[in-house]
Parts: C-alpha cells; structure tokens; sequence
C-alpha cells in the first residue's frame, strides 16, 4: 500500500541563506544599453533577487546582456555555467511571463512613462532611470497607474544623495556662485 503526505520543512532545515523561490524577486530588464548593465550588475550579489530576462531593441544588446548576467552568476555560485536569462526583442513579452516580478526600465527617456504604465498594468512593480519623464501629464499617468494598480514604483534619483553632489548643491545655494 502506497500513500502520500504534505510535508512542512521550516527554513532553517534548509541551510543557512536559503531563500524558497516564493521568497526571491524576479527580475526583468527592459533596456539593455549602458545604465541597464549597471543596474543589472547591482542584484548579482543579492540572493533575494534573480535577474531572468532582459529586453531591448538590439540583438547585440540582449546577446551581451544573456550571456554577461549568466556568467557573472556561474562566477558568483562557483559553478562552470549557468543558464537561466531569456532575451526578448519585445518588452511586452517580458512583461507577460507571469514569473517576473518586477522590471528595471533602462531605455531612452521618451519610453519611460509608456512602458512603466504597461508594466505595472502588467501587475509587475518597477524602478525607473530618470528622468521619469518628458511630460508633466506622463508623470500624472504614471502616479495615477501606481494609484490604482498598487504596484511599488521608484524612480532613480541617487545622484541626488551622493557627497559630491550634496556639496556642489549646497556651495550653489549658499551664493558663492551665480548661476
């Protein structure tokens, strides 16, 4: 006689750093120029994240990208290889894989608002470069999109904390020099 049970294993059985897949944030990344590598490189290190699509207009691009992310990731989990980035010539394939759960948004300016919509339309949170946009009404649009779809938005301003720049702003502040 065969019968079957539900087992329950809590984490710590596990190993210390496991991460259950519900528990890992996968990550798209739509633009795969200059800005969207670096920011990909960022979430290597990070196993509560796991970078596994990037889009972009390009084939070079998603080429270097897919083949870039895997082997940093082979190099980082001391294994020979790894395969696990797919590469879309279309955003919108991306953000229709159920699996990802959120997009970085790396493209050029004027396709920041368009696609940060459709993305969190799509259900998927987002972080994109700046500027957010060109417009004013863009920027309505994407405030009014997080409003009713609930999905997490943040926008890339970290310059704006950076030493060097806190002291550039405020020597312009204080009158040393005209503008």
């Amino acid at each position: 006689m065969a019968f079957g049970a539900i087992a329950i294993i809590p984490r710590h059985v596990m190993g210390k750093g496991f991460i259950a897949p519900s528990d890992r944030i996968n990550l798209g990344v739509i633009g795969l120029g200059k800005q969207g590598n670096i920011l990909s490189i960022k979430f290597l290190s990070n196993t509560e994240v796991q970078i596994v699509a990037g889009s972009d207009v390009w084939d070079s691009k998603r080429d270097f990208f897919k083949n870039n992310i895997e082997r940093l990731y082979a190099k980082h989990r001391n294994v020979e290889s790894y395969k696990g980035v797919s590469r879309y010539l279309e955003y919108k394939e991306l953000i229709d894989r159920a699996d990802i759960d959120a997009v970085i948004v790396a493209t050029p300016d004027h396709w920041h608002a368009l696609q940060s919509i459709d993305d969190m339309n799509a259900g998927k949170d987002v972080f994109c470069e700046k500027p957010l946009t060109n417009t004013i009404a863009d920027g309505r649009a994407i405030a009014d999109t997080v409003k009713r779809t609930k999905t997490v938005f943040q926008t890339g301003s970290m310059q704006r904390s950076w030493d060097k720049f806190i002291t550039a702003k405020n020597i312009v502040s204080s009158g040393k020099i005209n503008c």
